[in-house]
């Protein structure tokens, strides 16, 4: 799927793998299935939905209907208005929100943020933002340049119940486009049932919990094709498509330097090593580097992560790494993906297309 990117950004880690059905399933790091544990999960809707569009609520109460009148065994949503304000992030309160600018989401339609127990999968809290880059229609008659509210929150309604990004399949629910001035899928497809299924299937969850527990880029392309819209998510493979533990792509927050493993500059004078990597990395496609560190830390609810990796035009022994950093992350036992990107694991390869970093030669 090609994209059009804005500023920043990069590419794809999709901490979900397929299985013979086209559905995609998010997974832990060590590749178990992120699920809920509980028949019903609250969704709380927070006031600021109602900026997005006049009958918001109502479109987000209709996605979730949708949702429950399959006979999958999936958690019932429970759709409640929040009494009190929060903010998008692991507080334990699963909220809607819409937020005219949301850092995280990038150029993203909407974006659901999972916090889940990094080591059984098990989801601690899930919030969906809806960004304010794009104009809402919960009409049955979508207008024109206007997007089907109704179809992304049941997209993402679709990620906080535990599934990926499908990008083979147009006619699914999951699917990762969404296109403007028409009125698209309202409820889960077979495939989307399927999906659910296999994360839910002969899982034993505990009663329902109280109420406190708790995608990007425009595009070019709907389907591969067309003008006006968008993706959902943040991810963007470059070159083939692969699955887990090949080639990722990052959603940068800031320019890459190209420094000394503390990520700060080297004593020694540049070489010419460093002028060829410099020329290089000024006019290749991408710079590909494994991922060689990484450390996540704390920004209210959200999880921000600095990645360390080492260019793979660098022969050992290497003293240059390549630093950026992305949403999401791991920490105090806890993994937090934002949209369908996952932090690179240390051994990672990952690919820093053209156009989106800078680089800094340490001197």
């Amino acid at each position: 799927m090609k994209l059009v990117l804005s500023a920043l950004a990069a590419a794809c880690a999709l901490a979900a793998t397929s299985s013979a059905h086209a559905y995609v399933l998010k997974k832990t790091p060590s590749g178990g299935v992120v699920h809920w544990n509980a028949t019903e999960a609250t969704l709380l809707v927070d006031r600021s939905v109602d900026q997005a569009e006049r009958r918001a609520r109502d479109a987000i109460q209709r996605a979730a209907d949708a949702w429950n009148a399959q006979d999958a065994q999936a958690p019932r949503i429970r759709v409640a208005p929040a009494d009190t304000a929060h903010d998008p992030g692991f507080d334990k309160v699963n909220a809607i929100f819409y937020r005219r600018a949301f850092a995280p989401a990038g150029t993203a339609i909407a974006v659901t943020v999972v916090s889940y127990e990094q080591a059984g999968g098990t989801i601690l809290d899930a919030d969906i933002v809806l960004t304010g880059r794009y104009a809402y229609s919960a009409s049955d008659d979508v207008e024109r340049d206007h997007y089907d509210l109704v179809h992304v929150v049941g997209h993402e309604q679709g990620h906080w119940l535990g599934l990926g990004d499908e990008n083979q399949l147009p006619g699914v629910l999951m699917f990762s486009a969404t296109k403007s001035g028409k009125t698209l899928l309202r409820a889960p497809s077979d495939d989307d049932l399927a999906g659910v299924s296999a994360i839910y299937e002969g899982r034993t969850p505990t009663p329902p919990a109280s109420a406190t527990t708790g995608c990007s880029a425009a595009g070019t392309g709907y389907n591969a094709a067309g003008l006006g819209s968008v993706l959902f998510g943040l991810g963007l493979v470059l070159g083939a498509r692969r699955r887990r533990g090949t080639w990722l792509a990052v959603s940068m927050l800031g320019a890459v330097t190209l420094g000394g493993p503390s990520g700060g500059t080297s004593a020694r004078a540049a070489t010419t090593e460093d002028a060829t990597m410099a020329a290089e990395a000024a006019h290749a496609d991408a710079l590909d580097a494994v991922v060689v560190g990484r450390t996540s830390s704390w920004e209210g609810g959200l999880l921000r992560t600095e990645v360390q990796a080492r260019p793979a035009s660098c022969a050992a022994p290497c003293d240059r790494e390549v630093h950026f950093q992305m949403w999401g992350g791991e920490r105090d036992g806890i993994a937090q993906d934002v949209g369908e990107e996952s932090v690179p694991e240390p051994g990672l390869p990952v690919r820093l297309a053209r156009g989106t970093w800078g680089v800094r030669l340490a001197r």
